[in-house]
């Protein structure tokens, strides 16, 4: 990746958490995923030089946890508007682990789908 580009969506990140403070509750069809940014140093080029990142002290102090809720337009929706497709909102922010401030962002009763990681579990 080039460092211009880098540059550019790391201001879209940080303009999109800024922008979706104020957050409604999302309805129907939701979809959640995290990820870590920042998760790996850079390797050095000679071996000898190399660290075991496995190792606590090795590992990278800017790693971050994001989360990204994406709430979808209903089934009927797409069938009866064909442009109505993918996401209806987006919200992403950073975590450091699930809270209530994160379950206020779903009504009750709500269809949610995540991957099979054990943090969604209860």
């Amino acid at each position: 990746m080039h460092y211009k580009t880098a540059f550019t969506l790391a201001h879209k990140i940080s303009e999109s958490l800024i922008v979706q403070r104020e957050l409604f509750p999302l309805l129907g069809e939701i979809r959640i995923n995290g990820t870590y940014i920042h998760s790996t140093l850079r390797s050095k080029n000679k071996k000898v030089e190399r660290v075991d990142r496995c190792l606590k002290a090795n590992t990278n102090p800017n790693k971050r946890a994001v989360l990204v809720i994406r709430e979808r337009y209903s089934e009927l929706g797409t069938v009866s508007n064909p442009q109505l497709v993918e996401a209806k909102k987006t919200i992403m922010f950073p975590i450091l682990s699930e809270n209530t401030e994160t379950v206020k962002k779903f009504e009750l009763n709500n269809r949610i789908q995540s991957d099979e990681n054990a943090a969604y579990d209860d």
